[in-house]
């Protein structure tokens, strides 16, 4: 080849390169119409609480597979142009994927992004950092975004933050390769506003329990321009629902890509509460975070007149306040509540209703703007009461809900203002550090005997005539049980055990009087004890549905089986799971606990034969074996039900147990009483048949 022909190919080869790499330059940065980022901290969802959920549609080999897996599958089978919407998952904080192919590494964070199934690769990594860097650090998180945003451009973005999450106490995440660190919302503020650098996400996404919360969403404030997050625990997602609406609608604002989500999270969630397959606990809202501002205004203006009937000269003003304040906040929708365990969280449009309402405190300006705030929200009907936004406020010792009193410290940088942090830690110290029977009152019902109205009637009914002047301020009860056991013989004394609860009390209090009728949930005619959430005004809602758990020995295994109320005298075991209990003797469930899992009850169905486990001063003992009851539905679900019953004849032992507001337990009067049969009951004529109740035990 000739030196002019040589130069002349070389010349062209050039051009051709120079436009191909162009071409592709061109390409690579053009801008998109959406970013999503996918912030995916496996944790134990991954490995340990999640592990053996199995989505049949996608991951019809039934392989083992957590719940992040899910969320890659969904992603796998959605169709996509990646030329419009970038979707990067960026992967970290377990120290085990299910998911082998391709593998996800199990010491550092790595970034990928996902094709789609029109493409030969599911998922590219683009991105992977030291193990120094761990995913609930604020660095890494605000390293990534900062990376993403720049190397991925679009004229929207998006970020969801999937995994656990604690409320503004608790934080985001659960890093298993760092001691199972989450990250603060003030340090996610932190973090975020240095890789934003003066721009917002379009929306801001929890899939994660409990972040749908004021603290939160004021710390986000500059960060995005919408907020969608659950006030209560979360469960499952819909990544499939969001990449199809991204597809139809590529340019959809992200008010509307947040309803989008919450749409078709809910619909996925229906149809299984259409098949009666589980209960879950929904609430989801979008939240204007260009308004929540005004929201800590009006707040902080209710905060202030608070405070200053607090610190008034006047001792009764004083007293009212707090007593009208802690009635308010037990009254008032609280989250993870069913765990018995709490989050010290509670619905801030309801809460300042009742404050309006027991205070005498205008409250309107601050609901409006809660209203004008939260611009879209769905519950369920088990959570009707909530509007979208919560509020950390204490409704009891946090070492029984909390963890520990430090917590208040741990509050004091998430929370919404100097003002309100320093009113709640004067609230908590000055009411529950110190003697709140003295400030507010108290419950005591030692010297109330227990009436039979009438003693040869079937069912039984009991009451208790209340004298307000004795037995203190009856509008700090939150709730009301009647106990039902037996008195047994240990050594010198006598022990009571726990067979049943009854919540069916009369709750009216205005009438100062409280009724129980006698059957109770059994399974083969053996009673069981179920420890029931919610509180009087709860149960006053006729659309309210109580959930529950009791105590049972599987295959030698101690479990507790949640139940729920679907229609009157029955209940269905929606789920089981592995737990203890706390100090204050509430049921503690594992950390993001999937409440109506219908998988974890597969076992049980299987074998239904389980040992009933009653409480006796403070422990638990074997009681009967019993079979469950396996019902079908119209299209072959099981399910296991629970009916009411009357009691097997005996001699049984009575009590009224009713907690305050500020989870105060007080007993009444024991009453023993003989079924003789089932159309006859006769009170016994035993001495001590109406006695104190002397059994140091809680429920």
């Amino acid at each position: 080849m000739s030196s002019k022909i040589r130069v002349i190919v070389s010349l062209a080869l050039v051009i051709i390169c120079g436009f191909t790499f162009n071409s592709s330059l061109s390409a690579a940065n053009k801008e998109a119409e959406y970013t999503l980022i996918v912030y995916l901290n496996g944790c134990d969802l991954e490995n340990g609480i999640d592990s053996d959920r199995i989505n049949k549609k996608t991951n019809p080999k039934g392989l083992k597979a957590g719940a992040t897996n899910d969320v890659l599958n969904e992603l796998r089978e959605s169709s996509f142009d990646d030329r419009k919407l970038n979707v990067i998952v960026i992967t970290g904080g377990t120290n085990e994927w299910l998911q082998k192919e391709p593998a996800i590494s199990t010491t550092q964070c790595q970034a990928w992004r996902i094709y789609g199934p029109d493409k030969n690769k599911f998922m590219e990594k683009v991105k992977e950092t030291p193990p120094s860097m761990y995913m609930m650090d604020k660095k890494t998180l605000s390293d990534y975004i900062s990376w993403a945003i720049d190397k991925y451009p679009a004229k929207k973005y998006a970020l969801f933050l999937w995994g656990h999450g604690g409320g503004p106490i608790g934080g985001f995440g659960v890093d298993q390769l760092n001691k199972d660190k989450s990250i603060s919302i003030s340090d996610m503020q932190e973090a975020l506003k240095k890789a934003l650098k003066g721009k917002q996400f379009d929306l801001i996404a929890f899939i994660a329990c409990l972040m749908g919360n004021f603290e939160t969403a004021y710390k986000l404030k500059d960060c995005g321009k919408y907020m969608v997050a659950s006030e209560e625990l979360e469960f499952d997602d819909c990544f499939e629902g969001i990449i199809k609406g991204l597809s139809e609608r590529p340019n959809i604002s992200g008010k509307d890509l947040g309803k989008l989500f919450i749409d078709a999270h809910f619909n996925k969630v229906q149809k299984w509460l259409n098949k009666k397959e589980r209960e879950n606990l929904y609430t989801f809202s979008v939240i204007d975070l260009a308004k929540i501002s005004d929201v800590k205004n009006k707040w902080d203006n209710l905060i202030q007149k608070l405070e200053e009937r607090m610190k008034s000269k006047n001792k009764s003003t004083v007293r009212d306040t707090y007593r009208f304040l802690a009635i308010a906040r037990g009254y008032s929708e609280s989250y993870n509540e069913y765990t018995r365990s709490g989050s010290g969280l509670t619905d801030l449009y309801e809460f300042s209703n009742f404050i309006s309402l027991l205070c005498n405190i205008n409250t309107d300006e601050l609901q409006r703007a809660i209203k004008d705030c939260v611009i879209y929200n769905k519950v369920c009907e088990y959570r009707s009461a909530s509007h979208g936004l919560s509020v950390f406020f204490v409704d009891r010792k946090l070492e029984y809900n909390l963890g520990t009193d430090s917590d208040l410290i741990k509050y004091e940088p998430q929370a919404p203002s100097k003002l309100y942090s320093n009113f709640i830690s004067r609230y908590y110290n000055t009411l529950f550090v110190q003697n709140p029977s003295k400030l507010i009152g108290e419950i005591s019902f030692i010297k109330v005997p227990i009436k039979n109205q009438n003693p040869k009637s079937y069912p039984p009914v009991y009451f208790v005539d209340i004298d307000p002047g004795s037995s203190g301020d009856f509008l700090l009860v939150n709730q009301i049980f009647f106990v039902i056991g037996k008195l047994e013989v240990s050594g010198s004394n006598k022990v009571f055990k726990t067979l049943c609860i009854d919540k069916d009390v009369n709750n009216d209090l205005s009438k100062l009087s409280i009724k129980f009728t006698g059957n109770q949930y059994c399974i083969g005619g053996k009673p069981i004890a179920i420890y029931w959430d919610g509180n009087v005004e709860r149960w006053k809602n006729p659309k309210y549905i109580p959930i529950g758990s009791f105590a049972v020995k599987h295959k030698g295994k101690m479990k507790f089986l949640v139940v729920t109320e679907t229609k009157p005298n029955v209940v269905k075991i929606i789920d089981t799971f592995d737990g203890d209990y706390s100090p204050s003797g509430k049921v503690i469930m594992p950390n993001g606990f999937d409440v109506g899992n219908p998988d974890n009850l597969a076992e049980i169905k299987k074998d239904p034969t389980i040992t009933i486990l009653y409480k006796v001063d403070g422990n638990y003992v074997d009681g009967p074996e019993v079979k469950l009851k396996i019902s079908k539905l119209e299209d072959g679900v099981e399910y296991l039900e629970i009916s009411k019953s009357s009691l097997e004849d005996g001699e049984y032992c009575g009590a009224f147990y009713i907690e305050d507001v500020i989870g105060r337990g007080t007993w009444s009067f024991q009453k023993t009483f003989n079924i003789k049969s089932s159309k006859e009951i006769k009170t016994s004529e035993a001495q001590g048949s109406n006695v104190p109740m002397t059994v140091n035990q809680s429920l």
